[in-house]
């Protein structure tokens, strides 16, 4: 998200400064910043719906959690005005995405220059997520928000919903950026494969046909919605996943008279890989585009997002990581949008921001798409007790409906989904409390 990402940027922003700093003169070897943050908070569920036959029967009401991140910058800008660097971030401990712990979040290699704009190289977040927003959040980087947080309190069927939702899960890609004019800049993003990043690619020509590496499988197979398991051998040939992910991003950033105003957003696709047997209007490609912005005017901020995504899982929206469902009849949408406000005094920030989730498929996948929402609001304040180090107390409401609205599918007839066993299929209300804090260095 543009505004979380916005603390990696002026990490690498640091690492310029940095290694202006360092440097006696031009064309000197890179200076490396070290940097990240650690956020950590405990969250106590003063109401939750934990009856028998409820969806948060037996979970216990607290918890304390954790995000940690060490990034590795590096950057020289040269006597011909290029400058050129890299970046490594690792997960410390993954809380919410990764699901394990000690994990390389990204790495990418850079050059850029103000003439022909910009090229990275590696394992990180396609443009249009990158340029995506969020609604503005109290606490920093939106770490315990209403959207994407960085750590989640709720018990529910769903956690938190996503407008930047991360389609190809960091895989290896080329990004290109133009150089901005007047504010505007357009983004572009291909990565030939969806998967867990920084591993070989071993297709076409590779030694593990259809095995964990195969192409567009990059070990993540598990993480996609098959239609038919593929007994071939040929490693062109895996029905669970796609592959060719493209993208297309702007952003406008400038101000018009006293208010600040940003806007992004972008669009991804990918080509679904058919299956043995199957034809082509038996699939439909994944997709998802977003648009965002915000508008800052003395203490005040203002913004919101929207989000829409095609044939990916129907816990997408969750965790911010689809998977491809690969059926064109039971196409599945999905549209998630938050928008809050902010007002800053001093070192305290208050505000308010609301997130909706709708998705399709969650309490009835096979022969309903049923539309299942879910509500996330948080209202707090965040202090900010020096630079980079501030503590944030908050109430998150969460209100999970698996009603929605109904669309019958053709050519189905049995509904194998049982209210009793699905968690998703249940509703969900929690007022949970939130103490927490973020170091940022």
């Amino acid at each position: 998200m543009k505004k979380v990402l916005l603390g990696t940027s002026a990490l690498v922003g640091m690492a310029l400064i940095s290694g202006s700093a360092y440097a006696q003169g031009k064309d000197e070897a890179l200076q490396v910043h070290v940097g990240g943050q650690f956020v950590v908070g405990y969250g106590y569920n003063v109401q939750q719906d934990d009856n028998p036959g409820q969806a948060a029967y037996k979970d216990k009401p607290d918890g304390v959690q954790e995000d940690f991140l060490l990034n590795f910058l590096a950057s020289q800008t040269f006597s011909n005005n290029v400058t050129a660097g890299f970046r490594l971030r690792f997960r410390g401990q993954a809380t919410l995405s990764a699901g394990s712990s000690g994990t390389v979040k990204d790495d990418v290699v850079y050059i850029k220059s103000p003439s022909f704009g910009e090229v990275r190289l590696g394992d990180e977040s396609d443009e249009r997520r990158q340029k995506g927003y969020a609604a503005p959040q109290i606490s920093p980087g939106g770490d315990f928000g209403s959207n994407s947080q960085a750590v989640a309190f709720i018990n529910g069927p769903a956690t938190t919903n996503a407008t930047t939702a991360n389609l190809e899960s960091r895989a290896t890609k080329i990004n290109y950026l133009t150089p901005t004019f007047q504010g505007f800049q357009l983004a572009f993003s291909y990565a030939p494969d969806r998967g867990t990043s920084h591993r070989i690619d071993t297709g076409p020509g590779g030694s593990s046909p259809n095995g964990a590496n195969s192409l567009g499988g990059g070990g993540a197979t598990s993480e996609f919605y098959a239609l038919n398991p593929n007994s071939g051998t040929s490693s062109y040939d895996n029905s669970a996943a796609a592959y060719n992910y493209r993208t297309i991003a702007g952003s406008w950033d400038g101000a018009v008279g006293d208010f600040k105003i940003g806007v992004g957003g972008g669009y991804t696709t990918a080509s679904a890989n058919l299956s043995k047997g199957q034809s082509s209007t038996q699939n439909a490609d994944p997709q998802v585009w977003n648009l965002g912005g915000e508008v800052d005017y003395g203490p005040w901020a203002f913004g919101g997002a929207f989000e829409e995504q095609h044939s990916v899982s129907p816990l997408s929206g969750f965790n911010g990581t689809p998977g491809y469902t690969g059926s064109k009849t039971n196409e599945l949408v999905h549209q998630t949008f938050d928008v809050g406000f902010t007002y800053k005094v001093g070192a305290l920030t208050s505000g308010i921001a609301w997130s909706r989730g709708m998705y399709e498929g969650v309490a009835n996948p096979l022969n309903l798409k049923q539309v299942a929402n879910n509500d996330v609001i948080v209202a707090g304040t965040n202090y900010l007790i020096g630079p980079g180090v501030s503590v944030t107390g908050e109430l998150i409401f969460n209100n999970y409906d698996p009603g929605g609205s109904y669309h019958s599918l053709s050519g189905l007839t049995t509904n194998a989904s049982n209210a009793d066993n699905n968690i998703y299929a249940k509703s969900y209300n929690s007022v949970t409390a939130v103490f927490g804090t973020s170091f940022r260095f």
